[in-house]
């Protein structure tokens, strides 16, 4: 930037009036007394820079920079680099980059994003200079207020801080409070050319975006922040918030005059006011008037903006923990869903709820309400509250919600949504047993007095299904403490509960339409409003709760009915749930009915003939019950109740080809005694998200002969997640775990593995289905599927004549031009015993005495059976949660291969000759080819 010309006087005669003789003495003397703009005018108007030394010249320079002169200082700066030697640090050209940025002409063009950006709902990023962490001041105050208010009324937010205040080397996240601040690495403001800075703060304030992927950026003042967070906004489609935390340039020019001594006379009358005054007015009306909203945090600053010329409709106040007003205006610039400020403003007393419920229909207690419960009265109350195999968890008033179950994630998810009440809600229901209603109010009012006003302190207390699960309960229970005249403390606690329950369910974080949290969270949504309808808010959740449904419904069943989680135990569970909502009304839609049927009839595919659910992904060994609704279809009722009820199914073959699953049951029982007789064979093939997703692709089970006899490892649990920088991440663990990271693993599958490891999960796109073809060649069957592992791929044949043999033909063929090593997991149940190894093939006696005989019918190494295995981990199985038992592990490998076939017989008893697998066994030389999802 070129120096603002300046008005010039005539010129003296220098060696007439003496002046060059004590110009040192006389910039010495302006210089001390902190007049450096007189002693630039003299200079100036004499035309005497050349004369003065450079130490001179510098000292001048930084006096003018310091107070704010800086176009003066500019002038000085180019004559410094003018005189200096050229190995000397630039001087003008730190000016010219100050005034470059301070006069608006940088232009900041941070990185576009790679695809079309969706910011998620509710999220934001607050971009300031500093935090808490690093100082304690009023701007920081508010930005840690905001941060931590705003999670009650259901937004996430986010604080990234300028580059290099925290000096860090990585983009680090620290914590306080549960605010997290977001570390930008890079060199401190000041330490480098300001343009340039600005440029590569905007640059790295991008990454954050990209990474935390926020639906609106709020800038805190000054107006460096403002404008990289308008750069990035406008090049992200962002939405742009400037908390103006005051007149920046008020404050500086304040501290200047008390430091320099300067009077209203010199400054602005005698010397105009400094660059940085003027110019940084400039850029925070400038960046006013571009931003989508404004926000301040009092009514006189409000003021004084607006009689600098700042519009007054785009202001709002907001004081720094004024959640109510923070949620305004990002439902005003659409980074949060209509309606968010409404809820954020509620509140409920206890005289409110009274009133409203007391004459409301009272409904009864519904299915959502006593999913997950188990136990009963009396045990919950005596002996404690147990999940899964756990310990028994006694619940008492007071009760320390904080540190109970903390070591047991999934034990900590069922406690928080109070599973433990089930059976005494069911009591109350059915025999009005006062005490045991009592018994509910007192630990959801003691809960509640917890949690209304805190955060969840490292607890699952607002875990997205936990508040799905919680949120009907509760509900049941304000309304059934009202109509039965509870204590008004215990009304006071609940009501407001529920208002803290309509925020959470509300804000985004609560609803997840990819895996079958989101339904709980929709489901439990709709019955919560429903039966507190009357209250206020409750439209509103109400509408956005049926949205979810809808949104949800396509996401969890795929058309062919198969559920898209890779667990045949959550097909049963959410098809369970979905029928109870249905049943309670909440699910009306005739095509979601369509669906749901069609999901019914896949549920008996994934029964053994044994009854149990078959053991794929996350799935315990479940016996199927006679009484469960998700097993109702005719088809399914016919297995399930052994011939007693519905139907027997005339097809023996099922594809589904969205799903990602192939079974074979055969021969199809007909009559109430042969069920068991029956051979069974699954074929896994999906991977649609990392839900529940083993490292199982093209894995089958086999049950035949009486008996299972191809088995997967199971499920294990959940326990001891992994922090969020363990390396296990990386490979697709969320679990620490060994028992349970062993289960997920390819060798706890009977599939192919290379070169050691595991499929992928984390870095590799699902792909969805892997299911290619399946038909039926009279009593034979065949099935292939194919999956593409990246540097390798794999296609699995399937050849098999139920009750006598399986084939397995896996083609395996690198793609990245490099060898590779190659083995195929067997696993088979501890049931089966003395395992006997001669040329190749191994037979294992089975309970029956009958032999199952595993022949390699290719070149490769065995690899041993062996059963519970220490180290390395091989050879176990989990049938029930926490519980892990040995089971049967072996194997074929070869090395260094380009390209191989496994070609594997199992077959029970006799071996056949090979023209009996390459052909019909004569009874019936039809085929019939079956489509995906018949």
């Amino acid at each position: 930037m070129k120096p603002e010309a300046a008005p010039r006087s005539t010129k003296h005669d220098v060696q007439a009036d003496g002046l060059d003789r004590w110009l040192p003495d006389v910039l010495a003397g302006l210089l001390a007394t902190e007049r450096a703009v007189p002693a630039f005018e003299i200079l100036r108007e004499r035309e005497a820079h050349e004369e003065l030394s450079l130490q001179d010249l510098r000292r001048l320079f930084a006096a003018l920079r310091e107070q704010g002169y800086l176009r003066r200082a500019l002038v000085l700066g180019e004559i410094i680099d003018r005189r200096a030697s050229e190995d000397a640090p630039p001087t003008g050209a730190l000016v010219a980059a100050e005034l470059a940025v301070l006069g608006g002409e940088l232009a900041l063009e941070p990185p576009r994003p790679e695809r079309p950006y969706a910011g998620v709902r509710g999220r934001a990023l607050v971009v300031a200079s500093s935090s808490v962490l690093d100082a304690e001041s009023s701007s920081t105050s508010r930005t840690h207020a905001l941060a931590r208010s705003g999670r009650a009324v259901g937004l996430e937010i986010f604080v990234a801080t300028q580059m290099g205040v925290a000096g860090r080397s990585s983009y680090d996240v620290d914590e306080r409070d549960g605010v997290r601040y977001q570390r930008i690495p890079g060199p401190a403001r000041g330490s480098r050319a300001f343009d340039e800075w600005m440029r590569l703060f905007t640059i790295r304030l991008a990454a954050v975006v990209r990474k935390l992927q926020p639906a609106v950026l709020v800038a805190s003042s000054d107006f460096v922040n403002g404008s990289a967070a308008h750069a990035v906004g406008r090049a992200y489609g962002i939405p742009v918030v400037y908390d103006v935390r005051g007149l920046w340039e008020e404050s500086w020019l304040k501290r200047q005059r008390a430091k320099h001594g300067w009077s209203e006379a010199q400054v602005p009358n005698a010397w105009g006011m400094p660059d940085v005054w003027s110019l940084r007015r400039e850029r925070e009306l400038e960046l006013a008037s571009v931003v989508d909203a404004v926000v301040v945090p009092s009514t006189a600053l409000r003021d004084a903006l607006v009689d600098l010329g700042a519009a007054a409709d785009r202001i709002t106040i907001a004081a720094d923990d004024d959640a109510d007003a923070w949620a305004a205006v990002l439902e005003s610039v659409g980074a949060v869903e209509q309606g968010s400020a409404a809820l954020a403003r509620l509140s409920l007393s206890s005289e409110q709820a009274i009133k409203a419920l007391r004459t409301a229909e009272r409904k009864q207690l519904g299915t959502i309400e006593t999913f997950a419960g188990s136990g009963t009265v009396q045990s919950v109350r005596d002996v404690g509250w147990r999940h899964a195999g756990l310990e028994p968890v006694l619940i008492t008033v007071p009760f320390d919600w904080i540190e109970a179950c903390r070591d047991h994630r999934s034990q900590a998810f069922h406690l928080h949504a109070w599973d433990f009440m089930v059976p005494f809600l069911r009591a109350w229901e059915r025999d009005r047993d006062r005490e045991a209603l009592d018994w509910c109010l007192q630990r959801a009012a003691d809960w509640a007095r917890t949690f209304n006003d805190g955060e969840d302190r490292g607890t699952m207390a607002w875990y997205d299904m936990a508040i799905g699960l919680r949120a009907p309960r509760l509900a049941y229970l304000l309304q059934e403490a009202v109509r039965e005249a509870a204590g008004e403390d215990i009304i006071a606690a609940l009501a407001s509960a529920v208002v803290r329950h309509q925020r959470a369910l509300f804000a985004p974080q609560a609803f997840n339409a990819a895996n079958n949290h989101g339904f709980y969270t929709a489901v439990g949504q709709l019955s919560f409003a429903r039966r507190l309808a009357v209250l206020p808010g409750m439209d509103i959740v109400e509408a956005q709760g049926r949205d979810r449904l809808r949104t949800v419904v396509a996401t969890q069943f795929a058309e062919d009915g198969g559920h898209l989680e890779h667990s045949p135990d959550y097909h049963r569970m959410l098809l369970s749930s979905f029928i109870g909502a249905m049943q309670d009304g909440l699910l009306t839609d005739p095509e979601v009915a369509e669906r749901i049927e069609r999901a019914s009839e896949v549920m008996g595919w994934f029964l053994r003939p044994d009854r149990s659910v078959v053991q794929i992904g996350d799935s315990p060994a479940r016996v199927a019950q006679r009484s469960d609704r998700e097993m109702a279809a005719p088809h399914t009722a016919f297995l399930v109740r052994e011939g007693a009820v519905g139907e027997p199914n005339p097809q023996e073959l099922l594809l589904l080809e969205q799903s990602g699953y192939a079974f074979v049951r055969s021969p199809q029982p007909v009559g109430r005694d042969d069920h068991r007789s029956a051979g069974y064979l699954t074929l896994m093939a999906g991977f649609h998200s990392r839900t529940h997703k083993h490292c199982d692709d093209l894995s089958i089970t086999w049950f035949d002969a009486g008996e299972e006899l191809l088995i997967d490892a199971g499920r294990f649990g959940y326990l001891d997640q992994l922090p969020a920088d363990s390396p296990l991440r990386d490979q697709g663990f969320f679990y620490g775990r060994p028992e349970r990271q062993y289960v997920e693993r390819t060798r706890a599958h009977n599939t192919v593995e290379a070169d050691g490891r595991d499929h992928e999960r984390r870095h590799r796109a699902p792909y969805g289905s892997g299911i290619r073809s399946g038909e039926q060649e009279g009593s034979k069957f065949r099935l292939v599927g194919f999956v593409d592992h990246g540097v390798w791929s794999h296609r699995r044949s399937i050849t098999y004549l139920p009750g006598s043999w399986l084939l397995i033909d896996d083609e395996v063929t690198s793609q990245d031009g490099q060898p590779h090593d190659f083995q195929v997991w067997w696993n088979l149940p501890e049931s089966l015993t003395d395992p006997r190894s001669t040329d190749g093939q191994v037979t294992f006696t089975l309970s029956n005495g009958r032999a199952l005989h595993i022949s390699a019918l290719h070149k490769a190494e065995l690899v041993a059976p062996v059963k519970g295995q220490e180290e390395p981990m091989r050879g176990w199985r989990s049938m029930v949660d926490y519980e892990f038992t040995p089971a049967w592990s072996m194997g074929h490998r070869v090395s260094d291969r380009m390209s191989h076939h496994f070609k594997t017989l199992l077959s029970i008893d006799g071996v056949p000759a090979p023209q009996d697998i390459g052909s019909d066994s004569g009874e019936n030389t039809s085929r019939t080819s079956v489509p995906c999802g018949r």
